[in-house]
């Protein structure tokens, strides 16, 4: 179990520790997967994907960084340890299955996603949507977990959507489109808010 960041292309990036099993065999043999569902009652029903990669070492610029610090939980006290440090997963291969029957192999360049402004502008319209769309963000943090809040932070937004952090809990919420242009991102967190649950 592994909590993860992506990069601007969609490759996620971890936090290990150099003491772990699993470092030690990504040293000997960079081939790696990863499996990413969401959790819910029936495993066998659930879509899920898995990324078939090769891992590198990774040192993430300064947005990046960023990113990974908010969104891997602990990751500021793990770093201050002094044995932990990024690993990149590049895809390979993606399996997906969206259910029963619903299987597909996808090329890496069909994985990847668009061209877009909102990577670099993250760190900026994050702090744009926390000044100008207070209601709206507690709303959808409200939504996610069925009640209020106590603790919510913006974690993440990318062309496909907003991450939060709610009470402990992380949450997405996907755009009905792609947002390319950072000048459309704050009309897009408002539009989640007016679709319906």
């Amino acid at each position: 179990m592994v909590a993860f960041a992506l990069d601007r292309d969609a490759c996620p990036v971890m936090l290990v520790s150099r003491l772990a099993e699993h470092s030690h065999n990504l040293e000997s043999d960079p081939r790696a997967s990863l499996l990413v569902r969401r959790t819910s009652r029936d495993s066998q029903a659930d879509a899920r994907v898995t990324l078939v990669a090769q891992a590198s070492v990774h040192n993430p610029g300064p947005v990046l960084f960023e990113r990974c610090l908010k969104q891997i939980p602990g990751a500021r006290e793990l770093l201050q340890l002094g044995d932990f440090f990024f690993i990149l997963l590049e895809p390979v291969a993606i399996r997906y299955i969206g259910g029963f029957g619903a299987i597909h192999w996808i090329e890496p360049g069909y994985y990847a996603p668009p061209p877009s402004e909102i990577p670099d502008a993250e760190p900026r319209l994050l702090s744009a949507i926390a000044s100008e769309l207070t209601t709206e963000v507690r709303e959808l943090g409200r939504r996610g977990l069925g009640h209020e809040p106590t603790e919510l932070e913006l974690i993440g937004l990318d062309c496909d959507g907003l991450d939060l952090r709610a009470d402990g809990v992380r949450l997405r919420f996907d755009f009905q489109q792609p947002v390319l242009k950072s000048g459309h991102a704050l009309h897009a967190v408002a539009a989640l808010v007016e679709a319906r649950p």
